[in-house]
């Protein structure tokens, strides 16, 4: 099983309608999309998306030519699910150290 970083990262917040207003207005960055499915910010060369659900730290993101194999193999490498919505949803799990990042699954980053 292969895997790569991303230039991508989330957090979770209870409250995104004041994230996004504090990552907007006061640290400035650039709201691209805000939609029911996705909150994503311009962060540079990132990308920040913000979540619903209980705050957790930094997650960074993790991209697999398969979904459901990848998470079979960091499932047997010791990884704990954290919460998976499935393909294009938040798909978070947590290393055998307690480094949160979401799986996503881009079969094209693995091509050629």
């Amino acid at each position: 099983m292969q895997f790569k970083f991303s230039r991508c990262f989330a957090y979770q917040t209870p409250d995104v309608d004041k994230a996004i207003k504090f990552y907007r207005d006061v640290i400035g960055l650039e709201l691209v999309e805000n939609t029911a499915e996705t909150i994503e910010f311009r962060a540079g060369q990132f990308r920040f998306f913000l979540d619903k659900g209980p705050t957790m730290g930094p997650i960074m993101e993790l991209v697999v030519a398969d979904l459901e194999a990848g998470k079979a193999a960091l499932l047997e490498a010791g990884c704990q699910v954290v919460r998976w919505d499935g393909k294009g949803r938040p798909c978070y799990m947590k290393d055998p150290f307690g480094l949160l990042f979401n799986v996503f699954e881009e079969t094209e980053a693995f091509s050629g």
